[in-house]
């Protein structure tokens, strides 16, 4: 039997279950944009944004959670923090085309 998490069917309860996960797994955990629903092409999405110090690296990133038929997925993007602040609508905008692809 696998541990792995298989989503509860609530997007709000999977984006915090996810960020108690990755405080707990990264030094320097940081929301930076609290869980958000939206359209995410006609799938309905979470998104939430972070800060996490990786070694000696700053980085940032958005994890995108979503359900396809019962089925928990997401996408994330992610850099270094300040390449992330300066081309983060063009991060989105991919990780939401990927997705949009291949429904």
């Amino acid at each position: 039997m696998s541990d792995a998490y298989n989503g509860s069917g609530d997007l709000e309860a999977d984006a915090e279950f996810y960020s108690s996960m990755l405080a707990s797994a990264f030094e320097g955990y940081a929301v930076i944009s609290e869980p958000a629903i939206y359209d995410m092409n006609g799938t309905e999405a979470i998104q939430f944004t972070f800060d996490v110090s990786i070694s000696d690296m700053e980085m940032r990133m958005t994890y995108f959670l979503f359900y396809i038929d019962s089925t928990l997925c997401y996408g994330t993007a992610g850099s270094l923090k300040d390449t992330y602040i300066d081309e983060e609508a063009e991060m989105n905008q991919l990780i939401t085309s990927a997705i949009t692809v291949n429904k």
